[in-house]
């Protein structure tokens, strides 16, 4: 059922919104759109995102500098003041992103009207270090052959 407070923006409409907010230091929430972070993040997923810059193993919205499109995707990295990141389901990274290019953080994600914590607590170092190393990307298509779909959708 849709609100009547509900507005539907996307591309770069959604993303000077979402830029003019974050530069008056308040919280963004806006329904996220493709796979590219499933199973943490998934199609459909509501995003609240927070104006503090984010760091090393946090899911984060940015410019991509080469499409100036907006995405939201995990930092896996930083070397020489840049940021290595990576949509957890991604095979390839968005490669070196400038700090500047980072509009802040993801600090809530509510999907069918629950909280979920997964992938936003401690373990993120550990999924981040797996995506960063690929290995996360084989766990997750292992996990989908090998645990029940049942189980799955009470754990994810």
């Amino acid at each position: 059922m849709k609100s009547d407070k509900e507005l539907h923006l996307y591309g770069q409409d959604l993303l000077e919104l979402l830029c003019a907010v974050l530069s008056k230091g308040a919280g963004f929430r806006f329904q996220a759109k493709g796979f590219s972070m499933s199973p943490f993040i998934k199609d459909g997923d509501v995003i609240t995102i927070s104006p503090v810059k984010g760091t090393v193993s946090q899911i984060v919205p940015f410019i991509h500098p080469e499409g100036k499109n907006l995405r939201v995707h995990r930092i896996v990295w930083k070397t020489r003041g840049k940021f290595l990141i990576k949509g957890d389901h991604c095979n390839e990274s968005d490669g070196l992103i400038p700090e500047e290019n980072i509009l802040g953080h993801v600090e809530k994600i509510e999907r069918n009207g629950k909280n979920i914590r997964f992938g936003l607590g401690k373990e993120r170092h550990l999924i981040a270090w797996l995506s960063r190393k690929r290995i996360l990307n084989i766990m997750l298509f292992l996990g989908r052959l090998l645990i029940p779909s049942f189980i799955r959708r009470r754990i994810l």
